[in-house]
């Protein structure tokens, strides 16, 4: 077995030591490439020290080169230029180009001038570009220089598949900055091999990583390899990278922030961006129309809402913003007013939310506001008409309804009136004049609740007053109470004994009251019972009213509340209900700020219940 102090080397390595033995110009290259081989075969350090003719600390030295980054690292402190005057020159070359690139225009036009100026002013035979990508064995070329030493394109649309990349994926994987073959093919541009040469390669760094290689030979003029071409070329790889690094991550910026500024543009919406002090520092061309004494979007820069909204509307806005990057919470689909160039008000539908830097931080807003002014206008329009249509629809509801039931009660009295006339037995008489009576008051009833109807739907806002809910109830049953014993009923009152304030219209809530009971007395037949009950719930008052009726079915319970609906006709007009005292109830609940619910079971009975607000004085 062999001892640790030997190491074996890869086979790819042992060729490149094997071709520098033999080809490398340098001799103190050829004398360590030789050491190294010598380890790899079995010789112990000293062995290959006084072959070498030096110390063992020399070699070791040398093989810790070798390890760190392989034939390179071994020749780095050997290249040296033998010319100190021509390789300063071309130093000052190297440095007056790199310049020069600095000014490229494009990505593209760095690598040309990158090829032209490494010819023309570093003094190389052939160079050429090409860069890294995900695939393996797979480059794509950029520029180049073809067999009569004129640079060319080699650009292509797809990455080109190469072979023999052994050196370049070793060099990728230690990381070496060069790459040398000596006596190694050398091609034409059809990819024919047209001699032998020298060929070194310079990664191109990225300030991380390598992105791609700066390739040079001597096919043209034959030239041996120096010491300044190596370094030179390791040079200008690296600066090369560095500036194909910039000059990328600025065009994919660039192209970026372009297409951004097309989406910008090209919305309906007005887009912008405000720092810490709520100024304007990116917006749209859509904002400019809609604002005062500026012409681009340019002139915004800087501006607050102070510079062309009026004062209150500028401060509105400016307290929300702050609030915003204060707390980070956006400001969500808001609609909020504005002002056009002339003065008019417009209405904008505006989202805003924080702008945050890489550590979290709000450093600012995005907003986005558009104007809904004309979608308001048509709202407005559209609810106008569909309100103007319900109102037809419902006078042309009101109107048959209206002229239906009027039309019973008048045949009625109609009928009466005929044989009253004609009748002479005064107690057949007095029989009709109670006809004509009642369904006179049938009338009256009717034409009552139209206009109560009509009134409550034209509501305003009314002074309110406090109201005692419990001297209203018992006002309704003590009303009531002969219709009840008429059909033998019990009203029974199941009243809190404290309550808070109501605040309402009394005559509104008594006949809301008096509308449910006379409901229940309706439709709850002999001996039957009719509790009602009020309680105190939360911060509202609950009234219930039961009774022991006839119920109503589970279908009908929807459209109970509906104006003239009735669940049985024939029953309702044989008890001189109108179909509308059920929707007066919901109604004036509601404009009570309240509701009302009912639940009921077919055969035994039905409950209504009233949540009215309670509010203290």
């Amino acid at each position: 077995m062999r001892s640790k102090r030997f190491f074996q080397l890869a086979k790819d390595d042992l060729r490149l030591i094997e071709d520098a033995v033999h080809h490398a110009p340098q001799p103190e290259l050829r004398q360590r490439a030789s050491a190294i081989r010598l380890l790899h075969l079995g010789y112990a350090v000293e062995e290959v020290a006084k072959i070498a003719d030096v110390t063992p600390t020399i070699v070791r030295r040398w093989r810790r080169a070798w390890c760190k980054g392989g034939l390179f690292a071994l020749s780095d402190s050997v290249f040296l230029p033998n010319d100190p005057d021509t390789f300063l020159t071309r130093l000052t070359a190297l440095q007056k180009a790199s310049l020069e690139l600095t000014n490229a225009s494009t990505f593209e036009e760095l690598c040309r001038q990158a090829i032209e100026k490494g010819l023309s002013q570093l003094g190389y035979d052939r160079l050429g570009i090409f860069f890294l990508t995900d695939k393996p064995n797979h480059f794509i070329p950029s520029f180049g220089t073809g067999e009569d030493g004129k640079p060319r394109d080699e650009r292509q649309g797809e990455p080109v598949e190469w072979h023999d990349t052994d050196d370049i994926y070793m060099a990728l994987e230690r990381q070496q900055d060069l790459i040398i073959r000596f006596e190694c093919p050398l091609y034409s541009d059809d990819g024919v091999v047209v001699g032998h040469g020298w060929n070194v390669m310079a990664a191109l760094w990225d300030g991380q990583k390598i992105i791609g290689f700066l390739a040079a030979d001597n096919l043209i003029n034959h030239k041996p390899l120096t010491d300044a071409d190596i370094q030179i070329l390791r040079l200008y790889g690296l600066t090369l990278g560095s500036l194909c690094s910039v000059k990328s991550a600025s065009e994919a910026l660039l192209k970026e922030r372009n297409m951004l500024r097309a989406v910008m543009d090209s919305t309906l919406d007005m887009i912008y961006v405000k720092d810490r002090q709520s100024r304007v520092i990116m917006t749209n061309t859509v904002s400019v129309p809609n604002t005062t004494h500026v012409a681009t979007e340019q002139d915004m820069i800087g501006l607050t809402d102070f510079d062309y909204l009026p004062q209150h509307l500028a401060q509105r806005f400016y307290n929300e913003e702050q609030h915003l990057m204060r707390t980070g919470i956006p400001i969500l689909n808001r609609e909020e007013p504005g002002v056009d160039r002339d003065g008019n008000n417009i209405t904008y539908l505006t989202t805003k939310v924080p702008l945050r830097d890489s550590q979290g931080e709000i450093v600012g807003l995005v907003g986005v506001s558009r104007d809904i002014s004309e979608l308001k206008h048509s709202e407005e329009q559209n609810l106008r008409l569909m309100l103007e249509n319900e109102r037809v629809e419902l006078m042309q509801q009101l109107v048959s309804n209206i002229s239906h039931d009027l039309k019973t009660p008048l045949s009625v009295i109609k009928t009466s009136l005929y044989l009253l006339e004609r009748l002479e037995d005064p107690k057949r008489q007095k029989d009709k004049l109670q006809t004509i009576k009642e369904q006179a008051e049938r009338l009256e009833k009717l034409i009552q609740d139209i206009l109560t109807v009509s009134r409550l739907d034209q509501f305003d806002k009314q002074v309110r007053d406090p109201v005692d809910i419990a001297a209203i109830v018992r006002s309704v049953a003590k009303n009531l109470q002969a219709r009840a014993d008429a059909k033998n009923q019990v009203i029974k009152l199941e009243l809190a004994d404290s309550i808070s304030i109501i605040r309402g219209n009394a005559e509104d809530l008594w006949r809301m009251v008096a509308n449910l009971v006379e409901n229940a007395i309706n439709y709850t037949p002999e001996k039957g019972l009719i509790s009602i009950e009020t309680r105190y719930q939360a911060t509202s008052m609950v009234m219930l009213v039961r009774d022991t009726g006839i119920g109503i079915d589970k279908d009908q319970l929807p459209l109970i509340f509906e104006r003239f609906y009735r669940a049985d006709s024939a029953r309702s007009m044989q008890n001189g209900g109108t179909g509308l005292g059920l929707s007066i109830v919901k109604l004036i609940a509601e404009q009570h700020g309240g509701n009302v619910k009912v639940e009921s079971t077919v055969g035994e009975g039905t409950c209504f219940q009233v949540w009215i607000p309670c509010e203290s004085d």
